[in-house]
């Protein structure tokens, strides 16, 4: 499976599925691109259902550098917390296996 037919998935779920607004589809969907985008190119939903909270941390502090604040970053939290929940359900994991991580204060 390819990026592309990683993020068309997700993007399906948020809009079809959730009905979610088509602000929060752009940006959940931005969030998810950025992170594909940080990672070696061979992915699939079992591969991103585990990364673990320190790759996740590392991501987070690389759009930190790059400027993020507080309430965008809290925002980008949750929606990696969100796509790498539906990456677990989609490989069949159970959501215990999801990494522990906090917001940004």
């Amino acid at each position: 499976m390819d990026r592309a037919e990683l993020l068309l998935a997700w993007h399906d779920h948020l809009a079809l599925s959730l009905r979610r607004s088509p602000h929060t589809v752009r940006a959940y969907h931005r969030t998810a691109q950025r992170l594909l985008d940080a990672l070696p190119p061979e992915q699939d939903w079992a591969s991103l259902a585990r990364l673990d909270a320190t790759r996740l941390r590392q991501h987070l502090a690389e759009r930190r550098a790059d400027g993020l604040v507080n309430t965008s970053a809290a925002r980008e939290l949750s929606a990696l917390k969100a796509f790498l929940a539906f990456a677990r359900a989609r490989a069949g994991l159970p959501d215990a296996a999801a990494p522990r991580l906090r917001g940004l204060a």
